[in-house]
């Protein structure tokens, strides 16, 4: 039972350094942060509203060309995916097959 006890111990100091040594780090990041701030950005952009940008003919026949393109690759995708896993990428993994 001594050893159990022992091993107890062991592990609660152990945890315990580790999470003091957690406590530390973010001391130390704290005080770094409250020392050194970070600069404030000035903002100097002017908020834009979706209704200022007309929509053109073009705008719409990019979306129609994109959304044919993604149907038109999730479609070639190949139907033989089981073959080509039992395959393997070269010789050395493929079956033997059996004379």
């Amino acid at each position: 039972m001594e050893a159990f006890s022992t091993g107890l111990q062991l592990s609660l100091y152990g945890i315990v350094i580790t999470f003091l040594a957690l406590g530390l780090l973010i001391l130390v990041i704290t005080l770094l942060q409250v020392f050194f701030p970070a600069p404030q950005k000035e903002e100097e952009t002017t908020p834009v509203s979706a209704e200022s940008v007309p929509e053109s003919e073009d705008s719409k026949q990019r979306v129609v060309a994109l959304a044919a393109a993604w149907w038109y690759w999730q479609n070639k995708r190949s139907s033989d995916l089981g073959k080509q896993l039992e395959e393997g990428p070269g010789k050395r993994w493929r079956k033997k097959e059996k004379a």
